[in-house]
């Protein structure tokens, strides 16, 4: 974004689903004619398999914390991203569809 707002950089087309809310003029890839260019960036937390419950709970209300204080909020959004939280269970749904469309797209098959 430095450059951006340093008029070294001119944002032509957004990538998300919907326009940024930090350049809201800027139109997405499928409002240009571009459909198959919609994707987001998403940041995620993850542990080994098999961590108890009681600790993925933990993380959970942790996570849930540290991502919806104003200055984490403000910080993220200066640098571009929209804070979104997530639990664990709507997570592994995000990327299990995410795993699905991009093999689907590379025409590979994950294992």
């Amino acid at each position: 974004m430095p450059h951006v707002r340093a008029g070294k950089l001119r944002v032509l087309a957004a990538t998300g689903s919907k326009r940024s809310p930090i350049m809201p003029q800027v139109p997405t890839f499928a409002e240009l004619g571009h459909a198959s260019l919609d994707f987001d960036l998403w940041f995620g937390f993850a542990g080994p398999a098999g961590l108890p419950p009681a600790v993925v709970r933990k993380w959970e209300r942790d996570l849930k914390d540290i991502s919806t204080m104003p200055d984490v909020q403000d910080d993220l959004q200066k640098r571009g991203l929209t804070p979104t939280y997530k639990d664990a269970a709507a997570t592994d749904a995000l990327l299990k569809s995410e795993i699905g469309r991009w093999t689907a797209r590379a025409g590979i098959r994950p294992r």
